[in-house]
């Protein structure tokens, strides 16, 4: 693989509300070669030439499949080619049944998802796209998966409290880099299933100032309208945060069951919510209390049958 990656010298990024220093120097792909474990290789700007795979058969077909682990602030990275050795070509990729799309913040990042407790800091190196919730559910469900996230991302507001760059704004977009590309989603197969995973920022964040819950629940409507209008057939199911805890979480449940029920009145007949709150004494937790590996294959089961059931592929 040719891969041009931004430069991580050390950068201040802003992570739930507050200023964090990244001194990095890579950023983590993780490769799967057909039914081989997947192997991890770190990504710097200093080199532009990775092997992905070595002694494979020539005379079988084989699938590589390269996922970039860490969200939108590590940079953009620019794929420059795929070199085969002498006498392979490429060919068609297998179509799988089902396209997915997720849309949420740091939780369908994998923020912290290899952290040891709650109590360590974000990093590259814990940030794990492939052992995220999203990610499994692909592989349960045969699927191809695309994730848009950001981590401190709201639907009104951010974690910080500001309101510009909020998911619905970034979805918008090819790159989340300035300035912004936009997205042709006439251009691109659309999703069988579009799963949105927000609110936990604009409940947790501002600095505890209170959320205008009627202009959050507009604001969520708007954007469901948005989506249906981009993705016409697609199934569309809300979840509510696993980090959200007693009388929030029922609070933010309430208002995404009225976002349902609104939508439905409308004539939105695809369109579902699917509770995600942890049991809490099995809850287990990554890097600044997110769900970690364990907890993220407890999400993708519970969103496993039902995705299943509606869609049947």
């Amino acid at each position: 693989m040719r891969l041009r990656a931004a430069p991580l010298a050390p950068h201040v990024v802003m992570i739930d509300g507050k200023p964090v220093t990244l001194d990095e120097k890579t950023t983590a792909y993780t490769v799967r070669v057909d039914d081989r474990p997947p192997v991890t290789v770190e990504v710097s700007h200093d080199r532009e030439r990775y092997e992905l795979a070595s002694g494979l058969d020539p005379q079988v077909p084989h699938v590589v499949q390269v996922t970039r682990e860490a969200e939108a602030f590590a940079g953009v990275h620019e794929l420059l080619g795929i070199d085969l050795a002498h006498g392979g070509q490429f060919l068609p990729p297998r179509p799988r049944p089902l396209r997915i799309e997720v849309v949420g913040d740091s939780i369908s990042c994998g923020y912290g998802v290899l952290g040891s407790d709650a109590h360590c800091p974000f990093t590259y190196a814990t940030e794990r796209a492939t052992a995220a919730y999203g990610a499994r559910l692909g592989r349960a469900l045969d699927a191809d998966v695309t994730t848009i996230c950001w981590s401190g991302r709201g639907v009104l507001r951010n974690y910080d409290g500001g309101a510009t760059g909020t998911m619905p704004e970034l979805f918008e977009r090819t790159l989340p880099a300035d300035p912004p590309v936009p997205w042709s989603f006439d251009g691109a197969p659309a999703p069988d299933a579009v799963i949105v995973n927000l609110g936990t920022n604009d409940f947790l964040g501002a600095s505890g100032r209170p959320l205008d819950l009627a202009a959050f629940e507009d604001a969520y409507v708007r954007f469901m309208r948005h989506v249906r209008d981009v993705y016409p057939k697609a199934f569309v199911f809300l979840v509510t945060s696993p980090m959200l805890k007693g009388e929030t979480a029922g609070i933010a449940r309430e208002r995404l069951e009225h976002v349902v029920a609104r939508r439905t009145g409308e004539g939105d007949t695809r369109i579902e919510l699917i509770p995600l709150e942890p049991e809490k004494p099995t809850a287990t937790w990554g890097c600044d209390s997110h769900p970690d590996a364990e907890m993220n294959g407890r999400m993708a089961a519970r969103l496993e049958p039902v995705i299943r059931a509606r869609l049947r592929p």
